[in-house]
């Protein structure tokens, strides 16, 4: 075969892997915000012993959880670091994803002489 049609054999291939791999974040992100699914619980929402306990002088990583609880619900903060957390991950597929097209379509557009 010439290889200027394996050329464009592979660049058809990668642009529709690189779309295909576009496109499933794209509907999982769907899914997500449309309730379908639920996105996956990277961090988990451990409860916490005794929120309202005093905390001893010296620990002060107990005394920021519980000045942070009082404020804001936990439950908020694990929700929120999960969807951002899925958020970065789907956005590093989609940018990957373009990037295989983006190879994909140079392969088409290649001329050899």
């Amino acid at each position: 075969m010439d290889s200027n049609v394996i050329n464009k054999i592979m660049g058809y291939l990668l642009l529709a892997v690189g779309l295909l791999i576009i496109a499933l974040p794209l509907f999982y992100a769907y899914n997500i915000f449309t309730g379908m699914s639920l996105p996956y619980e990277i961090f988990k929402n451990e409860k916490p012993d005794a929120s309202g306990q005093n905390a001893n002088p010296q620990d002060v990583q107990k005394q920021a959880e519980n000045a942070v609880a009082k404020i804001l619900p936990v439950a908020l903060i694990y929700k929120t670091l999960n969807l951002i957390s899925i958020a970065v991950l789907l956005s590093v597929f989609i940018f990957g994803g373009a990037q295989i097209s983006k190879i994909g379509v140079w392969l088409i557009k290649s001329r050899q002489a």
